[in-house]
């Protein structure tokens, strides 16, 4: 695999300039060289990365943070990417995931299943490739539905502290 592709084209599109909402993003991936350039790619583009260098440390990383999106090689030693969604999805049905391979697992049978939500990206692909998967999926309908929640809790939240410190409220 050759880890230069990913970095062409190194200009990108003014849609895929640095994320107004920023999110973490857990990368694992076993080749150490190709995840560092990934890492570089995504943080470039205003994510926060970690990083796991195979299935078992991935797993690992994940259950020790909250992620927005999980991106994930297949083909790596002690744990492949399909076998960590196997972990990841029964508590995180809803977590966007990135399935990468240079030969996807389409015959396994509960592949579609776990990929959802998410997507597959064969190697090689290019880096706007990657930010426009990554950016695609954090922007789906339901991820925004979830931001949207989350601010208008905040902002209530934040309204009835300021209103608690008020007085009277009646009518002169």
């Amino acid at each position: 695999m050759n880890a230069d592709h990913i970095l062409a084209p190194l200009m990108l599109p003014e849609q895929l300039k640095p994320n107004t909402f920023p999110s973490h993003i857990l990368v694992v991936d076993d080749d150490a060289e190709f995840r560092d350039i990934l890492a570089e790619v995504l943080q470039g583009a205003g994510h926060r990365v970690s990083c796991a260098e195979d299935g078992e440390s991935g797993w690992d990383a994940f259950c020790a943070d909250r992620f927005d999106v999980v991106i994930i090689d297949h083909d790596m030693p002690r744990l492949t990417g399909l076998d960590l969604l196997r972990r990841v999805r029964p508590g995180s049905p809803a977590l966007p995931v990135v399935l990468m391979s240079g030969g996807m697992p389409w015959d396994e049978a509960d592949f579609l299943r776990l990929l959802t939500p998410g997507t597959a990206l064969e190697k090689p692909f290019s880096s706007v490739e990657l930010l426009a998967t990554v950016r695609g999926l954090l922007a789906s309908p339901t991820r925004m539905g979830d931001m949207w929640q989350r601010a208008i809790a905040s902002l209530a939240r934040s309204q009835s502290t300021a209103n608690s410190g008020r007085t009277g409220g009646g009518v002169a």
